[in-house]
């Protein structure tokens, strides 16, 4: 029978048996209906807590060479059919030439970049899994023109220099089913290296339409 205020979203309770080692029924199948002491949920974050939220770690590089008169792209592609939401907490940039400025987007693909990274498994021992279920690509001449619906355009990157453009958890980006970050230079002939470290979850029924 159902409980008044039942809570129907699993990963929640399974992360507080997790934690505190419980056994037997879900130690918090509903919400009070009165005054209760609480534990914030919010503040529990930290990176040897997100496997109790449902959410498995992974991080990858990738470099495409410069090629004369083509730019060069790196994609990270969360699938149509994923059935998860990844969220990117890392993303550094270097180029090897100095005044290149990378421009960022996120947009609907539905194809890789022609050449693949390496599959990547858990960055959590823990945790056992097929692979990231988003795909990291890169390519020389992917865009020509340009790239559509940018978010960013960094300033002037000097050669061999790191650009870190996510620095607080505020600035982590989602990427849904469907979707894919670029990053691309602006100039041709640049060699373009990108680091990431994401997080995967399962998206729950009733995020898919919010």
């Amino acid at each position: 029978m159902a409980r008044y205020n039942e809570i129907l979203v699993g990963r929640f309770n399974r992360m507080l048996q997790k934690h505190f080692g419980m056994k037997g029924e879900p130690p918090a199948p509903q919400l009070a209906s009165e005054i209760s002491p609480n534990l914030n949920m919010a503040d529990w974050w930290s990176r040897d807590i997100l496997a109790l939220h449902g959410f498995i770690p992974f991080g990858n590089i990738l470099t495409v060479a410069a090629v004369a008169a083509q730019d060069s792209a790196v994609q990270l592609r969360n699938p149509a059919n994923s059935g998860i939401v990844a969220v990117i907490d890392k993303l550094v940039l270097r180029a090897g030439v100095a005044a290149t400025t990378i421009t960022l987007g996120i947009n609907a693909s539905a194809a890789n970049l022609t050449t693949l990274a390496p599959t990547v498994r858990s960055l959590d021992g823990r945790q056992s899994n097929t692979g990231s279920s988003c795909i990291l690509s890169g390519q020389n001449n992917v865009f020509g023109g340009g790239l559509p619906t940018a978010f960013a355009d960094p300033e002037a990157l000097l050669a061999g220099q790191d650009y870190d453009f996510i620095l607080n958890e505020h600035q982590s980006l989602p990427l849904l089913p469907g979707d894919a970050l670029v990053a691309r230079s602006d100039q041709v002939n640049v060699t373009l290296a990108v680091t990431l470290l994401w997080r995967e979850r399962v998206l729950e029924e009733n995020e898919l339409k919010l």
